[in-house]
């Protein structure tokens, strides 16, 4: 079956747009003037078929104010190569966040149409004694 190419993409950035227009919830444990709860890091978060919720629209991207995430989109590999050019359906090819310039804002997870990305309170933000093992590729983010 294919897919009409625009519909779905006009869906999703409605979605986003009606996300970011909506009562914000506040965070659990902050009070009023008082300093922001920590959030936790970011992650990525599966389907029930075990694949990333990521379709690679890079809304999250355009939202972060530190431009701290990269994407590169692609045709799935679960995709047969005979059927990539009548699909419409991507995913990130490249998904890299540098946590040394994040500033775990949250405006990613809003922006997020799919709601793939999302602040885990779980995990905790890592320590590193060098930059480049903040920044964490697709898979590190999906494993967390």
């Amino acid at each position: 079956m294919v897919r009409k190419r625009g519909r779905g993409t006009l869906t999703s950035l409605w979605r986003a747009i009606g996300r970011l227009a909506s009562p914000r919830t506040p965070v659990a444990g902050r009070t009023s003037g008082g300093a922001a709860p920590l959030r936790g890091t970011p992650r990525l978060s599966r389907r029930s078929d075990g694949r990333p919720r990521c379709v690679a629209c890079a809304l999250c991207a355009a939202a972060c104010p530190s431009d701290c995430i990269r994407i590169e989109a692609s045709a799935p590999p679960w995709v047969e190569e005979a059927d990539r050019p009548a699909t419409s359906e991507r995913w990130p090819a490249v998904f890299e966040l540098d946590l040394g310039r994040c500033l775990l804002c949250g405006l990613c997870e809003s922006a997020c149409p799919e709601e793939a990305i999302s602040l885990d309170q779980q995990a905790p933000v890592p320590v590193a004694g060098e930059r480049a093992s903040l920044r964490l590729g697709r898979d590190a983010l999906l494993r967390r």
